[in-house]
């Protein structure tokens, strides 16, 4: 029989004065996820064509999009931004 740990969530807090209010609420992001953005994140600061930055930054927010659990941001016109990376 096997361990299993409950699920964490993790509430984040922003040091960017223009973020107060601003909350979100993630679990945790396995080794492999973490890594890989590790990774996209180098990318980003890099050289890349419009193509490929689209493309890097649509990953970033799909492995992020995975975690995310919750958050109260909104657009605009004051409707709630949808919590998914589409």
């Amino acid at each position: 029989m096997g361990f299993r740990l409950e699920a964490t969530h993790y509430r984040l807090f922003f040091e960017d004065p223009k973020l107060d209010g601003l909350e979100v609420t993630m679990s945790h992001i396995p080794i492999g996820a973490s890594l890989r953005l590790d990774v996209l994140t180098a990318q980003l600061a890099g050289s890349l064509t419009a193509e490929e930055r689209a493309a890097t930054t649509q990953e970033v927010a799909d492995i992020l999009g995975e975690h995310l659990i919750s958050w109260n941001l909104e657009d605009d016109a004051g409707l709630p931004v949808p919590s998914d990376a589409k």
